[in-house]
């Protein structure tokens, strides 16, 4: 099972933020942490690679979303921790 936590760059608009995280609450696979200014906590857990990557890519295309920094990724089912996995996400559009 993967366990990414991610670092968000949200926009500082109130309006898309707020929906912005009901969209991300609606979605069990995610668990939302620490909210300051335009940075979100998130942690997110799925079933395999193939989700996890998904997630991530829907996750990326949301309104109000700027950049994802991940930081940690954890595959527990092969029990190794990867960090050479970090990096990050833009949105461009």
């Amino acid at each position: 099972m993967p366990v990414s936590g991610l670092n968000i760059t949200i926009t500082d608009k109130p309006h898309i933020t707020s929906k912005l995280l009901e969209n991300i609450s609606r979605d069990p696979s995610f668990e939302i942490g620490l909210h300051e200014g335009n940075h979100l906590a998130v942690v997110l857990e799925t079933n395999d690679a193939q989700q996890d990557k998904h997630k991530h890519r829907w996750l990326s295309q949301l309104p109000g979303v700027i950049h994802i920094d991940v930081v940690f990724i954890y595959f527990d089912e092969h029990g190794e921790y990867l960090s050479d996995s970090i990096g990050t996400c833009e949105n461009m559009a």
